[in-house]
């Protein structure tokens, strides 16, 4: 069983993992600056933004695991259409979008978690 401590600290952890996965979710949530493709609800997004939110199905997958040992996951993890694995893979000119690694980057994000654990 985890000591006190550790008790503290994951709880301080999903604190800021559920809203880091907020802020994530309200930044895949907006229609994009780019060109609207035929059977796209929204403009897509253009290459270094995040991707543009068309049906909702990937923020609605994003989300915060707890595990293993003291961490948290922040991503696609409530049921992730194909589309959140696809935009990772591909390269820009093909549509792709790594919006992991840009959310890993992103001020935002991390003054959300930092907010959550009064930081």
């Amino acid at each position: 069983m985890a000591d006190a401590a550790d008790q503290v600290i994951m709880a301080a952890l999903r604190r800021a993992g559920y809203a880091a996965a907020l802020e994530l979710r309200e930044k895949l949530s907006h229609p994009g600056a780019g060109v609207r493709h035929p059977g796209n609800l929204n403009p897509s997004s253009k290459p270094g933004d995040y991707p543009a939110i068309q049906g909702g199905r990937l923020a609605a997958s994003i989300g915060a695991i707890p595990g293993p040992g003291l961490s948290v996951s922040v991503g696609a993890v409530n049921n992730p259409p194909p589309e959140a694995r696809e935009l990772i893979e591909r390269p820009p000119s093909q549509g792709g979008r790594d919006y992991l690694t840009k959310a890993l980057h992103d001020p935002d994000i991390h003054e959300a978690a930092r907010r959550a654990v009064g930081l």
